[in-house]
Order: structure tokens, then C-alpha cells, then sequence
């Protein structure tokens, strides 16, 4: 009778291990699906973006980078080289250009790349402060190049203040 018991007990108990371990690999599979095509559309879009980079199309470059790093998965190396490449992109437009347009949305569209991929930790984060950095200086000149000469610009109103 104890031996039917525990056949009877065993037989539950495999099972229990059966069904449990089934919808662990499911979730293993959907998990590394979803990984997996993430990936994928990160380098898609970093490959465009490298594409348009070489032909000058800078700004549309910036798009394409910009996807590709919203697409963050974790150890992926098309995500560090898409911000990079913004953050160049970025340079370049200073250097380049009088008008510091170009290089806002550059560093403005790295920083919110930044920005959207976080959940319980932010990812690259050591880009936001550099970004706020060189955002901070180009709107300062924005805000000179708009205001009418002899008229105080926001930053030498607070001192004022």
C-alpha cells in the first residue's frame, strides 16, 4: 500500500517538474525572441546609419542612430556606437556650423535615447552629463544670437536678480 502511495506521489511530482520546467522554456524562448529581435533592429539601424554617415546625410544619420539605440538590449555594441556616433555628429555640427540647430539635436537626441531606455537602472548614463553640458553652452548661444542687441540675455538677467 506505502508503495502505491509513493508511485502515486511520484507520479505527481513529475508532473509538477514537467509542467513547471515547460513554461520556464517558454518564457526562456519568448524572453530571447524579444532579445534577439531588438538586437537585430539595433544593428539594422546603426548599418543605416552608418550608411548615411558616409554619404554627409548627417542629420538623417542622427535618426537612424537614434533608433538603433532606443533599441537597447544588454550587451549590445550597436548601441555604445550609435551614441558615439550622435556625440560626433554632435562635434562636427559645432565646428562646422555657426548655428548651433544641428549639433542640439544631435546631443538632444542622444540624451533622450539615454533617457528612453531606462527602467530600474539607466543604461550609459555617463553620456547625460556631457550632453547636458553641451546642450547648456548652445542654448546659451542660441539665446545671445536671438536676443536684440543691448537687451539683457537670461543668464546675465539672473545675476542681475
Amino acid at each position: 500500500m506505502d508503495q502505491i502511495k509513493n508511485t502515486k506521489q511520484a507520479g505527481k511530482k513529475q508532473r509538477y517538474l514537467g509542467t513547471v520546467g515547460i513554461i520556464t522554456l517558454t518564457i526562456i524562448i519568448a524572453i530571447s525572441m524579444v532579445w534577439i529581435n531588438t538586437y537585430r533592429r539595433s544593428a539594422r539601424y546603426y548599418s543605416e546609419g552608418e550608411q548615411l554617415f558616409q554619404q554627409e546625410k548627417l542629420l538623417d544619420a542622427v535618426t537612424r542612430f537614434e533608433i538603433a539605440a532606443h533599441a537597447y538590449t544588454p550587451w549590445n555594441p550597436h548601441v555604445i556606437r550609435a551614441l558615439e556616433r550622435m556625440w560626433e555628429i554632435g562635434q562636427r555640427f559645432e565646428k562646422e556650423n555657426e548655428d548651433p540647430d544641428y549639433a542640439l539635436i544631435a546631443y538632444r537626441s542622444l540624451r533622450s535615447s539615454i533617457y528612453a531606455t531606462r527602467s530600474f537602472y539607466t543604461p550609459n548614463e555617463s553620456w547625460i552629463p556631457r550632453c547636458d553640458k553641451r546642450i547648456h553652452v548652445l542654448v546659451e548661444i542660441q539665446k545671445q544670437r536671438s536676443a536684440p542687441s543691448g537687451a539683457p540675455t537670461s543668464s546675465s538677467s539672473e545675476t542681475v536678480r
